[in-house]
């Protein structure tokens, strides 16, 4: 057996309860369960304590990882749970000694990778439940059957060989792992580099394309606002305008029968002499100021509304093309060469929602998913956004959500449901008791309806 398969087959996953084992599992045996092959039934409804073990050729624990697994009602783990145990392992920090030196621990308060805190647990280091004496015990039976590869020991004839050899060649192999060693370094240096440069322009890339989307909406908020101002000021200017041509109509036609009624007394009173003449022509002039008066106000306001309609139209192909600006200025971020750079060098774009968990964005959707990161991530999660924002209030605040003849919620603690696709608004956000008088008031109606 190769020693690759060596390492693969030394890892194991162990359930704790209080600082005992409550089950041992294969790594390859926990993959299965993952995939729904067989159920955990002793862990239905139910948040695990588990922890990952890397184990040596002499039964020795080398790195452990504590995580948090919940379980349906069925005795199935999350479809949705993800977290890269072997990753964490590999790049956890120094722990507690168990037998082959200090090994590598990651846990909720030592978690090399920070998004994953979360799915992580810390286990008590002293007192009667903690849990390394038990796993170093446990692993040391072996009941998992787990290969054991002890170093041989070297007789004398080896050991003299050994030892010649050393004589003459331990020069060149010092001198070999030096140069080895320095290469290493090296490398790991400029892999730190370039990671470190992907992630920065990575980092820029999405706080440019925010920034834009920020700044582009924010314009065309504003526009829509002067519209609608403009738009509600050329009402009003309109029903103004509408009224003071009602009155000015209503002028005229009271000033044209006083003119009409006047002209009749002045033609009876046309022999009346200089007085009747007089009098008439004084009318006139005053009918004629009027009338000219009122036209000219007419006319101005015809001019102001005609000014007000070009500012409108005007407003109005300046919004279209800030939404042509906007669909353009998408379709080339999404479309950017820069991008697409980073997709064919295998850079991911990832993001992480509570529910749907960390989960890879496709290059044609980012517009789509600044846009509305919840309603991406409902649709991610096959649910509809009012579902997932109710399975969020309770994702954050787990108390019962029913409310009492006063108003008040009732407030009792429940159980978190770790998935938006099992949460059922108004009966996982219950407590045991409004559940049960929610299932009576149902059977009672379904019995009235039968």
């Amino acid at each position: 057996m190769s020693l690759v398969n060596a390492n693969s087959e030394r890892t194991a996953v162990l359930f704790l309860a209080q600082g005992r084992v409550l089950r041992q599992l294969r790594y390859s045996e926990f993959e299965a369960v993952l995939d729904h092959v067989g159920a955990m039934g002793e862990f239905s409804s139910s948040q695990a304590q588990a922890v990952f073990i890397e184990i040596d050729g002499s039964l020795r624990v080398v790195a452990a990882v504590f995580f948090i697994l919940e379980f349906d009602t069925r005795g199935y783990p999350d479809p949705q749970w993800n977290l890269p145990l072997q990753l964490l392992a590999s790049q956890a920090q120094p722990g507690p000694d168990m037998g082959a030196g200090p090994i590598r621990l990651a846990t909720r308060s030592r978690c090399p990778v920070s998004w994953h805190r979360d799915q992580l647990w810390d286990p008590p280091l002293t007192g009667s439940a903690n849990p390394f004496e038990t796993i170093a015990q446990l692993v040391l039976e072996n009941r998992l059957g787990m290969s054991r590869c002890d170093p041989p020991a070297k007789g004398r004839t080896q050991l003299a060989a050994d030892v010649e050899q050393s004589r003459y060649g331990v020069g060149l192999s010092d001198s070999a792992t030096a140069l080895r060693r320095e290469e290493r370094v090296r490398l790991a240096r400029r892999l730190r580099a370039a990671r470190g440069k992907v992630a920065r322009l990575r980092i820029d890339q999405e706080k440019q394309l925010v920034e834009l989307h920020s700044r582009h909406r924010r314009q065309l908020l504003e526009l829509e606002q002067a519209v609608a101002s403009l738009q509600l000021q050329l009402g009003d200017e309109q029903r103004v305008s509408s009224q003071l041509k009602q009155s000015l109509d209503a002028q005229a036609e009271h000033f044209s029968r006083m003119r009409n009624l006047i002209s009749q007394q002045i033609s009876t009173l046309e022999n009346g002499g200089q007085l009747g003449q007089q009098l008439g022509e004084e009318f006139n002039v005053r009918l004629d100021a009027a009338t000219a008066e009122l036209q000219e106000q007419l006319e101005r306001k015809d001019v102001e509304l005609f000014y007000q309609d070009g500012e409108i139209k005007c407003l109005g192909e300046k919004v279209a093309h800030l939404e042509q600006q906007k669909v353009e200025l998408e379709k080339k971020l999404a479309g950017s060469d820069f991008l697409h750079e980073l997709s064919d060098a295998g850079v991911s774009f990832v993001a992480v929602q509570p529910g749907a968990g960390e989960f890879r964005v496709p290059l044609e959707d980012i517009p789509a998913y600044l846009e509305s990161p919840l309603d991406y991530a409902a649709r991610y999660c096959y649910v509809d956004i009012q579902h997932y924002r109710a399975w969020l209030e309770h994702n954050r605040k787990p108390v019962c959500q029913e409310a009492s003849g006063n108003g008040k919620l009732c407030g009792l603690p429940v159980h978190r449901c770790g998935s938006p696709a099992t949460f059922e608004p108004g009966e996982s956000d219950r407590c045991s008791q409004h559940k049960a008088s929610s299932l009576t008031l149902r059977q009672v109606m379904q019995s009235r309806g039968a």
